[in-house]
């Protein structure tokens, strides 16, 4: 019992300390990036480094930010371009998802890119109107979001995605909600070989914008 009591006390100081060494890293990091002749940041990038860009994420990346509670580590008008795959669909609308991307409208240069790839739900409706899981699904799935109680399972799958999912996305949806965060020449884009990952093009919606 002791014990557990003395865990419970060192928590918060643990999570304190974690804290103060991510800013103190964020805070390096990012003066480095802002030192260098172009400054590319990857959201929801995990432990994958990219040559040439800064990863984000909750922890093992560059920069480890909960972009929920924080706002973006870097100056207004200093970032050339924004990429995220797979990342929005994990944050409700309208908030966080519109804070979030306003603050990636606000630390881009005029003229920089904002990159975006989501899961298509569309997709996963005319799955639901057939009556069967995407053909992809029944061999790559994951497991714990996977159920086959009746058709409705299939529109599950991608919505809640076992409770990681909070928002649903089609084209028109992405591209409206990217103009409404304040980018300029939505549009939708191509799939491309050099960022976008071969593995998830086949339910993935691509678009792109400049502040």
């Amino acid at each position: 019992m002791a014990f557990r009591n003395v865990k419970r006390i060192l928590r918060p100081a643990k999570r304190f300390i974690v804290s103060l060494l991510n800013s103190s890293r964020n805070k390096a990091v990012v003066q480095k990036a802002l030192a260098g002749d172009k400054v590319c940041v990857e959201l929801g990038a995990g432990a994958i480094t990219r040559h040439g860009w800064v990863g984000m994420d909750l922890a093992g990346a560059d920069i480890n930010l909960d972009l929920m509670k924080n706002p973006l580590p870097f100056p207004d008008n200093s970032v050339d371009c924004f990429y995220s795959s797979h990342v929005f669909e994990h944050f409700s609308y309208p908030e966080p998802m519109l804070s979030i991307l306003k603050e990636c409208h606000r630390c881009l240069k005029e003229g920089g890119i904002f990159s975006i790839c989501v899961p298509n739900a569309a997709i996963y409706v005319e799955a639901y109107i057939k009556g069967k899981y995407p053909e992809r699904i029944a061999s790559d799935y994951y497991q714990p979001a996977f159920h086959n109680n009746s058709r409705i399972d299939i529109l599950n799958y991608t919505a809640y995605m076992d409770g990681h999912h909070k928002h649903m996305f089609d084209l028109e949806g992405l591209l409206a909600i990217l103009s409404a965060s304040g980018f300029k020449n939505v549009s939708q884009r191509d799939f491309d070989p050099d960022i976008d990952l071969e593995a998830r093009h086949w339910e993935s919606i691509y678009a792109i914008a400049t502040k």
